[in-house]
């Protein structure tokens, strides 16, 4: 009776771990994607599109030609990114300065005009199934 106990329990606990590893891939995948496009969208200097694209979250804590003097002002010191590659993601349901909820760090190793090791930190925010930019630094 007990090794049967542990047998069902040692399932049940491998099919929650397998389900909860291929939704955690399905998810970030999508949010990575966001976050790229929301990049490259700043790569083509697409400024006020990449800001109107962005979660209500980006737009309520950045006025938006603030914003795009900022964004701009950095291209032109670093230069446009020329190479981009995934470095790590990171679920987190706290960050400083946003309220609780589903959000992910996307890092990005860039090589620009002018710098050839930069990152790119993009948080994205999960909203009804849906996933968009809540804050974008290169540095």
């Amino acid at each position: 009776m007990k090794r049967l106990f542990l047998s069902v329990l040692f399932g049940l606990c491998s099919l929650c771990l397998f389900t909860s590893v291929s939704l955690a891939d399905t998810f970030p995948a999508q949010a990575v994607a966001i976050a790229e496009t929301f990049a490259t969208t700043i790569d083509s200097r697409s400024y006020q599109a990449a800001y109107m694209s962005g979660a209500e979250l980006l737009r309520l804590a950045n006025d938006e030609q603030s914003w795009i003097d900022k964004t701009e002002r950095k291209q032109i010191v670093l230069g446009k990114v020329h190479q981009r590659t995934l470095k790590l993601t990171r679920a987190v349901t706290s960050p400083a300065d946003f309220p609780d909820g589903d959000y992910l760090w996307v890092y990005f190793d860039a090589r620009t005009e002018r710098k050839t090791k930069a990152a790119e930190v993009i948080l994205v925010e999960q909203r009804d199934s849906a996933w968009a930019v809540c804050s974008y630094s290169i540095r």
